[in-house]
């Protein structure tokens, strides 16, 4: 009776000792791979929007996507209408055309105000 307790002691702890090891192995790889991970702080991580968006021809393909986007909205209003979709199209590039150019005249008053305003300071100091 005792060999078959120590019998069946010897294949329990055989068959745990096996995947202890190949969990073993597993786990030190995890936890290297973890290790390396905790290195680059989440804060420095970038997405991949933002990594797109640094580049000049990142924002071009944002302002193209945003373009198709609006395109294809006004089609589905229009529901297959091609002067409904030509007439919604042509307003929203006129209310576009306006916008644009009254930032670009507060743009360019602030800048004027800010170059007037240098020399001033400059001269009082």
């Amino acid at each position: 009776m005792a060999q078959k307790g120590s019998s069946k002691s010897n294949t329990r702890t055989s068959s745990r000792q096996a995947p202890a090891r190949s969990g073993k192995g597993n786990g030190s790889s995890s936890r290297a791979n973890a290790s390396r991970a905790r290195q680059i702080p989440e804060e420095e991580q970038e997405s991949i929007f933002a990594v797109i968006w640094s580049s000049h021809w990142g924002k071009i393909l944002y302002a193209l996507v945003a373009l198709l986007l609006l395109i294809a909205i006004d089609f589905l209003v229009s529901m297959n209408h091609y002067d409904r979709f030509f007439t919604i199209l042509g307003v929203e590039i006129v209310v576009a055309m306006v916008l644009g150019w009254i930032v670009f005249l507060v743009l360019e008053r602030r800048k004027n105000a800010l170059s007037e305003q240098d020399p001033d300071k400059s001269e009082m100091q």
